[in-house]
């Protein structure tokens, strides 16, 4: 009988809110710290963390905060999580981010929510956190990569998509090619 011992998990939806308003505030905000943060973004950016929710994102995070119950009931955590931070992100032509994880203490899921995605603007990738993985699963011993034997998973990022995942997963984003800004938020909750 075969088992899966070990696990992680990936939850995509689509935001149900409408972001025009949203989006507005994110250029607000770039424009009044234009130099941003430098964390795992190279050239792309990032604004400085927030963890209190604002009248310009607030409708976002009720909807975000009834997907997050639904990935955690699952979890059979002892204690609600809550939302620790977030921050935007602008992401032009030849934007990455660098491969790292959120994890932090008492922070347990992620996630990402896709404000505009241009065409070829940067692909999002989880990586097994498994270093002899791409040793043992070279494509020349797998007919079909699975969630045994795959050391990744890319997501093409779309409007008003989200992602959640634990904050311990590791993943990059891929260069855009794009000359328009992808826009995003990244978040954290934890205990």
């Amino acid at each position: 009988m075969l088992k899966n011992i070990f696990s992680s998990y990936l939850y995509e939806g689509k935001c149900d809110v409408s972001l025009t308003k949203f989006k507005k505030h994110i250029l607000e905000t770039r424009k009044k710290n234009k130099q941003g943060i430098i964390i795992s973004n190279r050239k792309g950016w990032q604004s400085n963390f927030f963890n209190q929710i604002n009248n310009h994102n607030q409708k976002v995070f009720e909807f975000l905060n009834k997907e997050v119950d639904k990935v955690t009931k699952n979890l059979n955590l002892k204690d609600n999580i809550k939302l620790r931070s977030y921050w935007y992100n602008i992401n032009n032509k030849f934007c990455f981010n660098v491969p790292h994880t959120h994890a932090d203490y008492g922070l347990v899921l992620s996630g990402v929510l896709y404000i505009t995605t241009p065409k070829n603007s940067g692909k999002i990738v989880f990586t097994r956190n498994d270093p002899v993985c791409d040793m043992m699963y070279t494509s020349s011993k797998v007919n079909n990569y699975n969630e045994y034997t795959s050391s990744n998973f890319t997501v093409i990022p779309k409007e008003k998509v989200f992602l959640l995942f634990s904050s311990g997963t590791p993943h990059y984003v891929e260069p855009s090619l794009s000359n328009q800004d992808r826009i995003s938020i990244s978040f954290n909750y934890g205990i």
